[in-house]
C-alpha cells in the first residue's frame, strides 16, 4: 500500500523502504496511484475551436470532447493515444476540465463514460452536475 502524503508541496510516496521523495503530483485513478509528470499537466490546453481539452504527445493528441448546451459543459468523449493509455493521461484531462467548468460556475453533462466513471470515483465534482 502506498500513501502519498503532501509536506511543503512536494508528494511523497511512504513504502516499506522508508519516505522517497516524488518530484511530481500524484493523480488518483481507480485503486492505484498513477504518476504525472507536471510539465504535461501544463501542457493541457483548451482548443475553443476544436471544442476540446487536448494535450500533444509527440504527433498525437489525447483529448476530451465538450459542447456547451444551454450554458452547461458537456463532456462528449474522451481519446487517448495508445502508447499512451495507462499512464494517467485521461485522468489529468478529466481533472483540468472539470476544474475548468468549476472555475466557471459550469454545471456538467455527462455523456462520455471514461468522465463519469471519473466523476463517481471523485465526490468533489459530484456537485458540478446537472440535475433536472
Amino acid at each position: 500500500m502506498y500513501i502519498s502524503p503532501v509536506v511543503n508541496g512536494n508528494h511523497f510516496f511512504l513504502n516499506s523502504n522508508g519516505l522517497n521523495s516524488v518530484v511530481f503530483p500524484i493523480i488518483f485513478f481507480e485503486a492505484f496511484l498513477i504518476p504525472y509528470p507536471m510539465d504535461k499537466l501544463n501542457a493541457i490546453k483548451m482548443n475553443t475551436s476544436k471544442q476540446r481539452f487536448e494535450i500533444q504527445i509527440e504527433e498525437e493528441f489525447g483529448y476530451i470532447d465538450y459542447r456547451f448546451y444551454k450554458g452547461n459543459l458537456a463532456f462528449m468523449h474522451t481519446f487517448i493515444p495508445e502508447a499512451e493509455r495507462g499512464k494517467g493521461t485521461a485522468a489529468a484531462l478529466a481533472k483540468f476540465g472539470l476544474e475548468y467548468a468549476k472555475k466557471e460556475k459550469l454545471n456538467i453533462m455527462l455523456y462520455c463514460p471514461f468522465i463519469a466513471s471519473f466523476v463517481k470515483r471523485h465526490p468533489e465534482y459530484n456537485d458540478l452536475i446537472k440535475r433536472e
